[in-house]
């Protein structure tokens, strides 16, 4: 059965070395995550050629940067990540730099 809401505390961490994760939904065209940076840490400069992206920043502080302009990231704060542009996050504080990520996904056309 679809699970409609989803309780994100519930949901188990992916950890890596720089994060922790939690991926709250994956549909067809639209994914959503709790993403934790780790102080210090550094996404690397990446794009999404099949999709954009937004933040919702929970907490910490950090930056976004995208095509190389640095934007400021604290909470209540929400950016917007263009189709296909280079950018990353860092966290910039003492403590976790955590935020609610929503990303589009390309979906096939199916000629109709």
């Amino acid at each position: 059965m679809q699970e409609y809401t989803r309780s994100v505390e519930e949901i188990e961490p992916e950890e890596r070395p720089y994060l922790f994760g939690r991926r709250i939904f994956q549909g067809d065209t639209l994914e959503m995550a709790q993403v934790s940076l780790k102080p210090g840490a550094k996404m690397i400069t990446h794009s999404h050629p099949d999709g954009e992206q937004c933040y919702y920043v929970l907490a910490g502080r950090g930056r976004l940067v995208i095509e190389g302009t640095p934007y400021d990231l604290y909470p209540g704060i929400a950016a917007f990540v263009p189709l296909g542009s280079q950018h990353y996050t860092e966290n910039t504080g003492d403590g976790l730099l955590t935020y609610v990520e929503a990303r589009s996904k390309a979906v096939e056309n199916s000629g109709n």
